[in-house]
């Protein structure tokens, strides 16, 4: 099978992976009026009142053909993308560019780099920087209603005729 034939789905998977990354990461304190709702379903009710992505993934997509799922993770892929910016501004999590050279001192944050490769016993470590990384600059979720149900991500959408 050649590898290009999941092209197609690498933006989907991309977004995926940057989404689970923020539902486990992001924390909002409580503002103290109304239920609280977890971050994580404000989260991913963005995310399907954006760029549908809740419809997307709980979709049986086996039976579409590739360029079929292509062009619908190219929409979710721009409308996702352009959430993340205006609510999670992300810069790299180290000021390095990719492929270039870098020292690790010692006391360096786990949580911000994540050595591969030949790993001595002590730091400082030189090696290469194979991804920046990403680290949100900003939170700027919308405020919701304290009178909604907190763990509803979208709601039943009636047509009235």
């Amino acid at each position: 099978m050649d590898a290009n034939c999941f092209m197609p789905f690498l933006g989907g998977i991309a977004v995926g992976f940057i989404f689970a990354a923020l539902i486990f990461t992001v924390s909002r304190k409580s503002s103290g009026s109304g239920p609280e709702r977890p971050d994580s379903v404000q989260l991913l009710s963005s995310l399907q009142e954006k760029g549908r992505l809740i419809d997307f993934l709980m979709e049986d997509i086996k039976d579409y053909d590739d360029a079929q799922v292509g062009a619908a993770v190219r929409n979710i892929h721009q409308d996702c993308q352009k959430l993340i910016k205006e609510y999670f501004p992300l810069e790299p999590a180290v000021d390095a560019k990719e492929d270039s050279e870098y020292t690790v001192s010692e006391g360096f944050d786990p949580s911000r780099i994540k050595l591969t490769g030949n790993v001595g016993s002590k730091p400082p470590f030189k090696g290469i920087v194979r991804h920046s990384g990403w680290k949100v600059s900003e939170v700027k979720m919308p405020v919701r209603p304290s009178n909604i149900d907190k763990n509803i991500v979208a709601p039943a959408e009636v047509e009235i005729a």
